[in-house]
């Protein structure tokens, strides 16, 4: 039977199909079998939609890469807050608990391997460190060099921040002696432990980092630089928080740089 061209249907269709397409239905087709020109101009509407189609799911899938890259970088509230259109990101957290881990000896023993090899240990073993914080909800903050930087207590605030952190060193310490067997290398890590409040941040407009600042991050920083290789040397705010739980020992008093005689503990396990 022929077209009619008076019909209304195929124009209805087509008025259907493109609110259709308005209201976000991009699979949307419009269905005429006649070659006419209701015909051209439904494989027209077609085809524009599938382009459309097309090329939504591309910029689909390049926020998705976008969304993942942002989440290496920032922790997802940060990283939701910074995309919500908030300039500038800085809060004053009053209790997290701050690790900064060194491989003892790495500067010498790196300057005789080939730079290849280096990068290749430095990933295997900061990835293990990786995933362990990812398990126990601790955010990494940094690497710089072979010093490898996490918190605990942001950007959600938690109670156990510092429980959570000394497992997260005890099994930073254990995978490190792990790693270092299976490569047939002598790795030790020293690390440092303090307790406290802290100003976090978003720096910088093209690369972003998410850092810390305040004196209990610098505290524990030396924590780390005057501790002893293979151990875990903890502050008393940190001590405090760890003692019924955890085995402690007094280390006595340390000198620190800028502080004077600060009394320190080193962590051995949990009981």
């Amino acid at each position: 039977m022929a077209h009619n061209p008076s019909d209304p249907a195929p124009i209805n269709a087509l008025i259907s199909a493109t609110q259709r397409v308005g209201a976000g239905d991009l699979t949307t087709k419009v269905e005429w079998k006649w070659r006419d020109e209701l015909g051209q101009l439904s494989d027209t509407f077609n085809t524009m939609t599938a382009s459309i189609r097309e090329k939504t799911e591309l910029i689909e899938e390049k926020n998705r890469e976008n969304e993942a890259l942002l989440l290496n970088i920032l922790p997802g509230e940060i990283a939701t807050r910074l995309k919500s259109g908030e300039q500038e990101i800085a809060d004053s957290i009053a209790e997290v608990t701050v690790l900064f881990g060194d491989l003892v000896g790495f500067t010498a023993f790196s300057s005789r391997i080939p730079a290849a090899e280096v990068v290749e240990m430095l990933n295997g073993l900061f990835s293990r460190f990786d995933d362990i914080a990812g398990e126990l909800g601790v955010e990494k903050i940094k690497t710089i060099g072979d010093c490898y930087m996490a918190v605990c207590g942001l950007p959600k605030p938690r109670p156990d921040h510092a429980e959570a952190m000394a497992r997260m060193a005890l099994r930073m310490r254990d995978a490190t002696l792990e790693y270092g067997r299976k490569q047939g290398l002598p790795l030790a890590l020293r690390i440092g432990l303090n307790a406290g409040p802290v100003v976090a941040g978003v720096i910088g407009t093209k690369r972003f980092i998410y850092d810390l600042w305040g004196d209990t991050v610098n505290l524990a920083s030396r924590m780390e630089s005057t501790g002893v290789p293979g151990e875990i040397q903890v502050t008393r705010s940190v001590y405090e928080r760890l003692k019924d739980g955890f085995d402690l020992q007094s280390r006595g008093v340390v000198q620190v740089k800028g502080r004077g005689e600060i009394e320190t503990w080193l962590l051995h396990g949990q009981l």
